[in-house]
């Protein structure tokens, strides 16, 4: 069997897109009223129960189905775990009830999980060079910390010419 989902923000939406699913002989539509980029949709979990295997679910654009590449990705697995399959009108080459466009699934999940490692990559450098600039934050408060007060503001007023840094945000807590 086809099943459509619909995912709509807005009721002018939903006339084209329900128009479209049943132009293409979905048996049953199941709308979804909320926004396709909320974790939780109701109607998606509950097509997803209802399918059986060698069923199609049918979106008119990717985007009604998921907003992210990752999420997306979650959506198909458990549509195949069901062992049916995903059908977008507007890309055509989303089909996974063919070889190529199982094929091309296959590159998207490999761009997404390099993706998903770059991203973690990143925030691992990222969070690296934080802690160096504190650990570097501290050895240098220590170090003024055993200068009078006068020197103190000297050296910072210098600090200051330099990377634009004030007393006050260079002491905080």
């Amino acid at each position: 069997m086809k099943f459509g989902y619909m995912s709509v923000s807005k009721v002018d939406l939903n006339s084209a897109q329900k128009k479209q699913l049943e132009d293409f002989g979905c048996d049953r539509i199941f709308l979804e009223n909320i926004n396709s980029s909320r974790r939780n949709r109701p109607e998606l979990n509950r097509l997803i129960e209802f399918l059986r295997e060698g069923d199609t679910v049918v979106v008119t654009d990717l985007t009604r189905l998921s907003r992210s590449t990752k999420d997306l990705m979650a959506v198909i697995e458990r549509i195949s775990q069901k062992g049916a399959h995903l059908k977008s009108l507007k890309e055509s080459w989303i089909d996974t009830n063919s070889d190529d466009g199982k094929i091309l699934l296959t590159y998207l999940a490999n761009i997404t999980q390099f993706e998903s490692e770059l991203t973690t990559l990143q925030n691992k450098e990222v969070v690296q060079a934080a802690n160096r600039i504190k650990k570097k934050r501290k050895e240098i408060l220590s170090s003024i910390s055993r200068l009078s007060t006068s020197q103190q503001k000297q050296i910072i007023g210098h600090l200051d010419e330099l990377i634009t840094i004030s007393y006050d945000m260079l002491f905080r807590n």
